[in-house]
């Protein structure tokens, strides 16, 4: 999971080349994914909630759930650092122990035959170095208000990654093998920011795989269905260059935090009841705030993707541990009588070493933590002009990383999290 740290790193250095313009697109999204599960089981479907997020300036890209980096970048083809996140579908009651779905990393090679087409060829390794390779090629099409991307493709697995992942829990050796596939991707633009996504794929495993005791299933399918807020649908285009990006007006911040831990639930802390954490836990946090739009819906809402490093500090039960965050957050600005905001957020958050107000929550409910959780923060804050402090602002801050309710297996199928409560100053450069 050292990927998250690579990908914040990129973001902020891809803002540093690109000052105060809007990024070539931004999007965040939210769906249901089903997909067949190929072993011998009881269960034939897996489900998963699983979160999406879109942003592209300069070199980086993040889309859906894969990120890159260009390294080279030619008329008619490219080289990039890469990382995708890979589904591993075995039934939920094993997934919180079992694991194994998680982000390879590795370089790609994308090959630009026209404005509607391309071809990619992706060489990969899960954490462990099981090497594998995806070849694809796929072509986007858009009509009045719906866009959609068909995509063939097939990966070719080496002997090690093969027997790990589908000679299922060590029942079967397959060897190498290889996997065909074609699918469609779809977007449907509702009103505004607001789309609904679609996906489908079917896919076929080799004939000496799928005869091992451990595949039931040699035709696999997936489905997903979910919603998404996005600038646009430039990103799904070849073209090498994107139309001028104008300036905006919202300007990049910096935001300290600190904060302390609270063993209240989410809904607790909303409604004013919150507890104290007897060990005093607490935690130091830096976020860099980069302008994403603007508006949203329509309205008058900045849009911010915020990076945020956070340092929990030692204590009587835990020692120093570091968490990295990436986020989408609004800002809903109301007078009353000065200026002040209602500020959200939504992302993902990675800790090196699971906390003790985490450990203790998840422990409790039997689970198998997860280092790798969902993100939000509340907040709301007030201008501090009054006070001589231009382009300042002063609030509260909750930070909440979560599981999504045992509903998703990229969060470790598990429920439970843990809740910082604290203040913030916050300075627009």
């Amino acid at each position: 999971m050292k990927n998250i740290l690579i990908v914040f790193i990129c973001i902020l250095s891809s803002q540093v080349l690109s000052k105060s313009k809007e990024p070539y697109y931004w999007g965040i999204g939210f769906g249901y994914r089903n997909a067949r599960i190929p072993y011998t089981s009881d269960d034939k479907y897996v489900s998963d909630i699983i979160p999406l997020f879109y942003y592209k300036r300069g070199d980086f890209e993040l889309d859906g759930l894969s990120a890159r980096g260009k390294l080279i970048k030619h008329e008619k083809w490219r080289a990039n650092l890469y990382t995708t996140y890979r589904f591993f579908d075995i039934p939920k009651e094993f997934q919180n122990e079992v694991r194994g779905s998680a982000f390879d990393y590795g370089l790609e090679f994308q090959f630009i035959h026209n404005t509607f087409w391309q071809s990619n060829a992706q060489i990969l390794v899960d954490s462990s170095t099981r090497p594998y390779i995806n070849f694809e090629t796929k072509a986007g099409f858009s009509w009045k208000s719906l866009f959609f991307e068909p995509f063939a493709y097939a990966q070719i697995r080496s002997t090690e990654f093969n027997n790990r992942y589908y000679g299922y829990n060590g029942t079967a050796k397959p060897g190498s093998g290889y996997e065909v596939g074609a699918g469609v991707e779809t977007t449907i633009h509702i009103h505004r920011d607001f789309n609904l996504l679609a996906h489908a794929k079917v896919s076929t495993l080799d004939n000496h795989t799928a005869s091992t005791d451990a595949i039931n299933s040699q035709v696999n399918t997936e489905t997903f269905l979910g919603i998404a807020f996005l600038s646009d649908r430039l990103h799904k285009s070849n073209a090498i260059e994107f139309p001028k990006r104008k300036k905006l007006k919202s300007k990049e911040f910096i935001r300290a935090a600190y904060t302390k831990a609270t063993p209240s639930n989410l809904s607790d802390i909303l409604s004013f009841h919150t507890a104290t954490d007897e060990y005093n836990n607490d935690m130091v946090s830096l976020a860099y705030g980069i302008p994403l739009s603007d508006t949203f819906m329509g309205g008058d809402i900045p849009v911010y993707l915020l990076p945020n490093y956070v340092r929990h500090l030692k204590s009587e039960v835990q020692g120093y541990s570091n968490e990295y965050v990436i986020a989408v957050k609004i800002f809903i600005p109301f007078n009353w009588p000065t200026k002040w905001r209602l500020g959200l957020a939504e992302g993902i958050s990675y800790v090196d070493e699971i906390t003790y107000i985490e450990e203790i929550d998840i422990a409790g409910k039997g689970y198998r933590d997860s280092k790798f959780m969902n993100y939000l923060d509340f907040s709301i804050d007030f201008n501090l002009e009054k006070f001589g402090l231009k382009h300042s602002w002063a609030g509260l801050l909750i930070h909440h990383r979560s599981s999504i309710f045992e509903s998703s297996s990229v969060f470790g199928r598990i429920k439970g999290g843990s809740n910082y409560l604290g203040l913030y100053i916050q300075q627009e450069l």
